[in-house]
């Protein structure tokens, strides 16, 4: 299979910010193995490695993740922008158009979450 459902490719963001979001963490979890995750949406790339910080580092980290938070969220802006320029008419199914904005719109509010919750914590 070349050719990726635009619905599934999206399913696997959500899981990981779903995931990140329940471990009220940022990017990196201990328990995954060390590895890029690569998400393509036409021209964008989204490439991140996942490894464990050392303790001195968490705060460092933190900042770092809520760094992430915003950039994905950029790019989530960018797919929503994308979506509504093709419109329903452009999807083979569209039904496929109508899940893909409601899964970028779910991801966003997830990652606005995150973004506030990571901001509140770097300022005690």
């Amino acid at each position: 299979e070349k050719s990726a459902n635009i619905n599934t490719l999206l399913s696997l963001v959500e899981d990981v910010i779903c995931q990140q979001n329940r471990a009220g963490q940022g990017f990196c979890d201990e328990s995954k193995k060390d590895g890029p995750i690569i998400v393509t949406l036409g021209a964008m790339d989204i490439q991140e490695k996942t490894r464990s910080p050392t303790p001195e580092k968490r705060i460092c980290d933190q900042l770092k993740y809520s760094g992430y938070h915003r950039c994905l969220y950029m790019q989530l802006q960018h797919v929503e922008m994308e979506l509504e320029l093709l419109g329903p008419h452009k999807f083979q199914m569209p039904q496929s158009y109508t899940q893909a904005v409601c899964q970028v719109q779910h991801m966003k509010n997830l990652l606005e979450k995150q973004i506030c919750s990571s901001a509140s914590n770097s300022e005690g």
